[in-house]
């Protein structure tokens, strides 16, 4: 290791570098590190004294209003007839705490003092010295039950908050004492725990905001005094602002406020670092310290950059020693081996290193010699195989998404057929496959549905699917007959089927008029047959699989589906599902979660997924995952449809054509009415707002689509516009229990659908809004 006067002088000096930096180094961190602990220790210390100030405050205007509170209760159960005591109670208690209070009252509810008088209270407060009894608290002028404070405790007071203090928002007193207060307030309650008054403690805010020049460290800090609670500035102390600039105003016009603010971190505002101290209050006022990080660290940080400068010197002559003796002893070696290996990095493989010495050197320079060699061969070889292993992903991704693309994925498929729901997936494994499945009328009344699994991978396998699925379609537009569709594909796909592939096929044919099924299973996995409460796999005929033998004849079965039954099919990618402990989905495993789904196909399958998704962790996908679920529905159902200009003149025969239609669903009266309601509402916005001028040479109207589902007993009401898109359900909902000056405009139309319908659902498809409101038709239980 240490033969080479390289290596002894490189490790040597590294040694003596890393030694003299990390001491100094160490040193003057720790250092700094304990001076920055003991400068944000001595700052917050200072905001810790102005908290206990302000929580003692507040804990004292809390007892005092809770005391006359009290006093106020005895004087309303046992005294009301000496009209002079509550005069005694304010004065006695506004002389006792009059360092502390600025004002305390007794006010009560009309009329439950004197029967005849609307509003009796009592309020002492100071004036030239003395305590004053303010009798024009209950004239018409002042009228304090309109008063926010005695309003807002009043409608928020509940007999489990009966000791509970509130506390108002700060407000200017312009008629007493002419500055800013909050007040204390204790309810007043009877026997039975109902609000008779309140008992108040006034505190004018001058006497903490005095306090606040005290917390501020440095010259330059920024002290901010609030009630977050309802978002007022109290005070603001910046030398760079003026003192009154803020306040009253929102926490959200400070510019460097926000919610997320927390003690002893980082701000930075106006290009300055801020230390930030907060604390919060039982009151919810809350209380904010920015000092400059230069003023508090400033002294320390020269120290440190002075000691940088000194440590990069040091450095400096260290490398410049070594630069030396570097280029005394192997400058010139080196300076041939890097303009070599620069030349090799831009790609000359061609290049020959020649040294003549020292023999550490020339070892070196052969032995970059015969890497270039072999580099140059392996990169030939590299760049061969991956551009035929680019050509092979491209040709499987296009097979992938012509096979992905040729499978049918509008649902519902049928959207004019009420009898019926029908709901497909497939998931392709990474590697092209053969599953596939399809759907298509056969004649007026009766639906082909099937699922299929050609043997192998590759593209040959996609192509052969693509071809087994051409000729099924073809035989069955054609034929009709369950058992001579199956027979003649079979004997077309054996043709010319030199490579030997087969396919598993499950198909059934369903007259959507009665429910029945008829059911060729060929090789394939058993269909599964769900009720309302159970589910069961189907015992069907196995016959042989398609495109092996010819003049194969094939077995059906035939069942029946009564309303609300689901028919869910199929491929082995399902139970042959692998997790990482090797371990398959199973037959069983599929069985018990149908039993748990509703008749949803579409639900059963994306739950299905779900849960397969779950069981393999991750583990990569070996096979297609094929599923169709076919749910009858009966034939009692129809579908209505009508197109509306989106004018506002044709709401009345629009609603018209509506109250026929619900006539005709026995609905309940009070579901019918919600409807309307809903469909009003829904009308009316598309007539308003839909066609702004700027769309005016699209057609102005809505399609409605009115789907009634008996067995469900639900109603599907469907508008379709082609004006501006807008999903009225991403609309937040307003905050009914706020004022209406507090509120935003709009979304009350949108949350009064969303309440009176038992769904609501949103898709912009084909360019177009399609809105779906969902109704019951009966009465559920409360």
């Amino acid at each position: 290791m240490f033969n080479s006067i390289k290596s002894k002088i490189i490790v040597i000096t590294l040694s003596i570098f890393a030694i003299f930096g990390l001491i100094v180094f160490g040193i003057e961190i720790r250092n700094y590190q304990s001076f920055k602990r003991t400068k944000i220790e001595i700052c917050r210390n200072k905001v810790e004294k102005f908290e206990s100030l302000v929580n003692e405050t507040i804990h004292h205007f809390e007892s005092n209003a809770r005391s006359l509170a009290l006093s106020a209760a005895s004087f309303y159960y046992y005294d009301r007839k000496n009209h002079s005591f509550p005069d005694f109670l304010v004065r006695d208690n506004f002389k006792q705490h009059y360092d502390h209070s600025d004002g305390v009252g007794i006010w009560f509810e009309p009329y439950v003092i004197d029967p005849s008088t609307s509003r009796y209270c009592s309020y002492a407060s100071i004036k030239d010295g003395k305590v004053f009894l303010d009798a024009d608290c209950e004239s018409e002028q002042y009228d304090y039950l309109s008063k926010s404070w005695y309003k807002n405790v009043k409608d928020a007071y509940t007999p489990e908050q009966k000791d509970k203090v509130f506390w108002s928002s700060p407000y200017y007193d312009e008629i007493g004492t002419k500055a800013l207060m909050i007040t204390a307030s204790a309810p007043v309650y009877d026997k039975n725990k109902d609000f008779v008054g309140l008992a108040t403690a006034d505190w004018t805010l001058d006497t903490i905001i005095d306090e606040l020049d005290d917390v501020r460290p440095t010259p330059n800090s920024i002290v901010l005094l609030a009630d977050k609670r309802s978002n007022f500035v109290i005070a603001l102390r910046n030398p760079n602002e003026e003192a009154s600039e803020y306040t009253g105003k929102s926490l959200s016009s400070i510019p460097w406020y926000n919610d997320k603010l927390k003690d002893s971190t980082s701000l930075k505002y106006n290009s300055v670092k801020y230390i930030t101290f907060k604390r919060e209050y039982d009151n919810g006022m809350i209380v904010v310290a920015n000092i400059p990080e230069d003023e508090i660290f400033g002294e320390q940080k020269k120290s440190l950059v002075w000691g940088a400068i000194l440590r990069f010197l040091s450095a400096l002559f260290l490398a410049w020693a070594i630069y030396v003796v570097l280029i005394r002893n192997v400058n010139k070696p080196i300076s041939l081996l890097i303009d070599a290996t620069k030349e090799i990095g831009q790609g000359n493989f061609d290049k020959k290193i020649k040294i003549k010495k020292p023999a550490e050197f020339v070892q070196l320079a052969n032995t970059f010699n015969k890497m270039t060699d072999e580099i140059q061969d392996y990169i030939e070889k590299t760049n061969k195989l991956t551009l035929e292993k680019r050509q092979i992903e491209y040709d499987l991704n296009i097979a992938k998404q012509i096979q992905i693309s040729s499978l049918p994925s509008v649902f519902p498929p049928f959207p004019d057929v009420v009898s019926l729901d029908l709901y497909a997936m497939m998931k392709p494994a990474k590697q092209v496959g053969g599953d596939f499945y399809d759907f298509y009328f056969i004649d007026k009344s009766h639906i082909l549905f099937m699922v299929a699994d050609v043997s192998g991978k590759g593209i040959p396998a996609a192509l052969f699917m693509m071809r087994a699925k051409s000729v099924f379609k073809t035989m069955a537009l054609s034929v009709q007959i369950p058992e001579i569709i199956i027979r003649k594909a079979n004997n077309a796909i054996c043709e010319h089927n030199e490579k030997g592939f087969f396919v598993t096929v499950g198909m059934g044919i369903i007259d959507i008029n009665t429910g029945e099924v008829v059911y060729i299973n060929a090789g394939h996995n058993p269909p599964i047959l769900k009720h309302s409460d159970n589910a069961e796999y189907l015992s069907v005929p196995p016959n042989f699989v398609v495109g092996i033998f010819e003049d194969l004849d094939f077995e059906v079965s035939r069942f029946k589906l009564n309303p609300m039954d689901t028919v869910f099919l199929y491929t082995d990618g399902v139970t042959e599902a692998v997790n990482s402990s090797s371990q398959f989905y199973g037959s069983q495993r599929l069985i018990e979660l149908i039993k748990k789904q509703d008749f949803n196909p579409k639900h059963i399958i994306k739950s299905l997924s779900e849960d397969i998704e779950d069981f393999t962790q991750n583990v990569e996908q070996a096979d297609d995952i094929t599923m169709v679920g076919l749910t009858y529905l009966g034939n009692e159902n129809f579908i209505k449809k009508v197109h509306v200009p989106a004018e506002i003149s044709e709401f009345k025969p629009f609603m018209q054509w509506l109250e026929g239609l619900c006539a005709k669903c026995d609905m309940q009266e009070g579901q019918k009415r919600k409807l309307l309601v809903a469909a009003e509402e829904v009308f009316v916005n598309i007539a308003y707002y839909a066609y702004p001028d700027k769309l005016k040479d699209k057609i102005q109207e809505t399609t409605i689509t009115f789907k009634y589902i008996k067995p469900l007993n639900e109603i599907f009401l469907v508008f379709t516009d082609s004006g501006i898109p807008y999903n009225p359900l991403k609309r937040e909902d307003p905050d009914i229990t706020k004022c209406l000056e507090e509120r935003s405009c709009g979304g009350l139309g949108i949350l009064m659908v969303k309440q009176m319908m038992d769904g609501v659902e949103y898709e912009y498809k084909n360019k177009q809004n399609v809105l779906t409101l969902k109704c019951k038709t009966f009465k559920e239980d409360a």
